[in-house]
């Protein structure tokens, strides 16, 4: 639902606040995904014992993988069953992203491409080479260090990424089947041995069928620049983006992210790069929409955030999304139709946009993580603010209510309408 704010008739009166009651609904955010699902089992060995007691045998690390198989066939990795997967792949080159569970960036990134002929060894530096100078040859960016060749016969890279106002760490493999050449960019953990040996695990896995059917395409350069302020691919697209920087210099790209597939996504990530005019990413910013779960056709906002500020070398910006389909057995989602809403808007006396109401547990399970998102917009349906906040209650039984407020303490433009949402969990660790 949608609400309006109407300029007062009085100086005293900015606005004629409306209130009304109405059924709370979630709006969520994502962008090109596929959710792969991994389960596994680990058992007790009867054999086992010790003074009468059936010790389990601990599980190696990957026992509760399972296959990722690209649906080209091309490739298949295995992956715990909590990963994300997100496919961005052409007609004729593959590109597939594999995140942790809250990860800001993927940790596994793999690009195929059909070569069109068995790949010799001349050939296999030959792609190796251009393929560097396309995606890895700005020495501002990236510090390669010298290849190294693998027992598998796969080349390492190691090189060092700068990000913003950190340097990442990342490995890239190269590994050429037949006439297919794959890429694989590993992204290093700080300070995490569990998810090193994790990731050293899947890169361990991946396996090429050569006898695939895959179009030969060109050789793979980064993608083109987007016009400023828009992006879009496959299952998510973006709408009422708004920039601007607040009085403490911090630099903020608004939004709301749309779920254009049929099934309903969660966990949606944005990545946000900021580039100069020769292309060259000079910050990047990553966060997660407001909303946990994405149903189709639904919206959800979400904020970028650069306190350093936008790079006077700046010219434009690019976002980047990935989530994962949501999982219908075992689901913990309340959704938005479980709850009601009154809601209404002010100024207080300092001039701050003051909203606040009352949320209602109008079905019949106890909620957790009643959060309620507010988002505001201007006369052009563009996102000049949004903000979340959980409500007191932890346990919210059925019939239970409570009142909430979010301040926004500055706005990036003019406060036209704006809309409440809610969403829970059924699970309270």
């Amino acid at each position: 639902m949608l609400r309006a704010f109407s300029p007062g008739a009085g100086s005293a009166v900015k606005w004629i606040i409306m209130q009304r009651q109405k059924a709370a609904f979630i709006s969520t955010c994502y962008i090109i995904l596929l959710c792969p699902v991994i389960l596994g089992l680990a058992g007790c060995n009867p054999a086992d014992r010790e003074g009468g007691v059936m010790l389990a045998t601990p599980a190696p690390l990957g026992a509760a993988f399972q296959t990722y198989l690209h649906p080209t066939g091309v490739f298949s990795v295995r992956l715990p069953p909590d990963w994300a997967v997100a496919d961005l792949s052409t007609g004729d080159n593959l590109l597939v992203e594999f995140s942790p569970p809250g990860a800001a960036r993927p940790s596994l990134t793999v690009r195929v491409r059909n070569t069109g002929a068995p790949l010799s060894i001349e050939a296999f530096e030959q792609a190796i080479g251009e393929y560097q100078a396309g995606y890895y040859g700005d020495p501002t960016i990236y510090t390669l260090q010298a290849r190294a060749v693998q027992a598998d016969g796969s080349w390492l890279v190691p090189a060092l990424r700068r990000a913003g106002d950190r340097t990442l760490q990342i490995n890239i493999f190269y590994q050429r089947n037949g006439a297919f050449f794959s890429v694989l960019e590993a992204l290093l953990p700080d300070a995490d041995p569990d998810r090193l040996e994790t990731l050293d695990l899947i890169v361990d896995t991946y396996a090429v069928n050569p006898g695939a059917v895959l179009v030969p395409g060109a050789p793979a350069t980064p993608p083109p620049a987007a016009p400023p302020g828009q992006s879009a691919t496959g299952v998510v697209g973006f709408q009422g983006l708004y920039e601007w920087t607040d009085s403490q210099g911090t630099f903020h790209i608004n939004g709301q992210v749309v779920n254009n597939d049929s099934a309903a996504l969660e966990f949606v990530r944005i990545a946000a790069y900021l580039f100069g005019a020769d292309g060259t990413v000079l910050a990047e910013q990553t966060d997660f929409a407001a909303a946990d779960v994405v149903a189709p056709g639904e919206a959800s906002p979400f904020r970028i955030l650069f306190a350093q500020g936008k790079p006077p070398a700046a010219v434009r910006y690019e976002l980047h999304a990935s989530a994962r389909y949501t999982e219908p057995e075992g689901q913990t989602f309340y959704g938005a139709s479980n709850f009601t809403l009154v809601d209404r808007a002010d100024f207080n006396a300092q001039g701050h946009l003051v909203i606040g109401g009352t949320v209602a547990n109008a079905g019949g399970s106890v909620a957790h993580y009643v959060k309620v998102t507010v988002t505001v917009f201007d006369g052009q349906g563009r996102v000049v603010a949004t903000d979340s906040l959980f409500v007191r209650n932890r346990d919210f039984a059925p019939g239970d209510s409570a009142d909430y407020q979010l301040t926004f303490f500055e706005l990036g433009g003019e406060a036209v309408r704006f809309t409440s949402t809610v969403q829970a969990s059924l699970n309270w660790p």
